[in-house]
């Protein structure tokens, strides 16, 4: 009976799936209370209809996915990425129709309340779709159960036909080519002792649904789960109070000027505190990778403001802040010292740019400690004078207590 629905029901293949499956098991367990599962046909069988004719659709959607991940193309937009740890595990036929998925939610504010085509190298996917689950693949069926809700919420009629893997090239590119250098995250615990440092931000401007420390996030391109797309093309303070932006290293210049020029009626750009990141807690969310510059990359968070207000407050609790170590030479002897230094502030959850001056002295007595002639503290005191390190009016290197 509610087969023959099908004709005068278009959402009715959708919630009829799991009756069947209930029918199946009730059958060889011969049980048969189906009043809990009926709910959906008893509110709403009497609203329902379908419409006789739809229009053709307005969009071409095509998406493909590999093992690695998945890929989409929207008119000349495209977009993709890796499988969690978790996805890698599915189907292929499953991927498929995550990739269709990620792809619908993806491109979702040019997609909302049009009649979208599909284009699919996998026909078991396409059937899916087509049919709104099915009966053989129990996750299959759950993947297209949430694309087809998810398409009523936004108004988005889907049908999906089959496209021949040698024509479907540009998104089977997109599920297979990945620039993972755009993807090294912190540590979740590193995060979460900014977050307590700082505060929880409201977004993060520069992830993707594999790296997000955040629910609110804006990604590079579009990304299935993404409240915007592409930090640099709105005004931060527009939307939020605090945001976390952890770049990719090629950008930070980049994200530096956005906030000191393109905040102006909110606030130039200062670095007002540091507290130095252990080293070695970059990671890919997708594999277990060490970063190349492990051995000798640190990291810095620093909370910025372009308040000018703030600006005026750390010029006057900083006078003087300069890196200039000298000549080639001098600056190689002086690296050592600072790394030292940078490491035995961040053992101590100090801030290496506004330590006390009882740090440095307890700094300089425990490189004596580990064997530090007189020649190499003095190359120490050079080292920490040269980061603008001031206390009482005296440079660090010539204050009395240090001398």
């Amino acid at each position: 009976m509610l087969v023959a629905s099908f004709s005068a029901v278009e959402l009715g293949k959708m919630h009829y799936r799991h009756l069947e499956k209930s029918k199946t098991e009730a059958l060889k367990k011969h049980k048969g209370n189906y009043d809990a599962i009926m709910s959906w046909w008893i509110d709403n069988i009497h609203l329902q209809y379908w419409k006789i004719c739809r229009p053709n659709p307005t969009k071409i959607l095509e998406t493909d996915a590999s093992l690695q991940g998945w890929g989409a193309k929207l008119g000349k937009q495209k977009t993709g990425g890796r499988w969690t740890t978790v996805e890698k595990q599915d189907h292929i036929n499953v991927l498929e129709l995550l990739a269709i998925f990620y792809a619908l939610k993806a491109f979702k504010q040019d997609l909302e309340g049009l009649n979208i085509k599909v284009l699919c190298d996998n026909t078991t996917a396409v059937n899916y779709v087509n049919n709104m689950g099915g009966i053989v693949s129990e996750k299959g069926d759950s993947v297209s159960l949430k694309i087809w809700e998810w398409c009523v919420q936004h108004d988005i009629w889907l049908s999906c036909s089959h496209i021949a893997g040698k024509l479907n090239l540009e998104a089977n590119r997109e599920s297979r080519v990945f620039k993972d250098n755009l993807e090294w995250e912190l540590d979740g615990n590193i995060f979460k002792h900014i977050c307590n440092t700082w505060g929880v931000p409201d977004i993060d401007l520069f992830a993707s649904r594999l790296n997000a420390k955040i629910p609110r996030y804006c990604s590079w391109k579009p990304d299935p789960e993404c409240e915007c797309v592409d930090a640099f093309t709105f005004a931060w303070n527009a939307t939020c109070n605090l945001f976390y932006a952890f770049p990719p290293f090629s950008l930070e210049m980049c994200a530096e000027d956005k906030e000191s020029h393109g905040q102006r009626h909110h606030c130039g750009s200062i670095v007002a505190h540091t507290t130095l990141v252990h080293k070695g807690l970059l990671k890919l969310p997708h594999q277990d990778v060490q970063h190349p510059l492990q051995q000798t990359l640190c990291l810095v968070d620093c909370k910025v403001s372009g308040r000018t207000s703030d600006t005026e407050d750390f010029e006057r609790k900083l006078p003087i802040f300069s890196c200039n170590l000298g000549r080639p030479g001098t600056k190689k002897q002086y690296n050592t010292h600072i790394k030292r230094w940078f490491q035995y502030c961040s053992e101590r959850e100090t801030s290496p740019i506004l330590p006390t001056l009882e740090t440095v002295v307890e700094f300089l007595i425990s490189q004596y400690s580990k064997g530090l002639g007189y020649e190499s503290l003095n190359k120490a005191r050079g080292a920490l004078s040269a980061l603008g390190l001031q206390f009482d009016g005296f440079r660090v290197g010539n204050h009395p207590l240090i001398i």
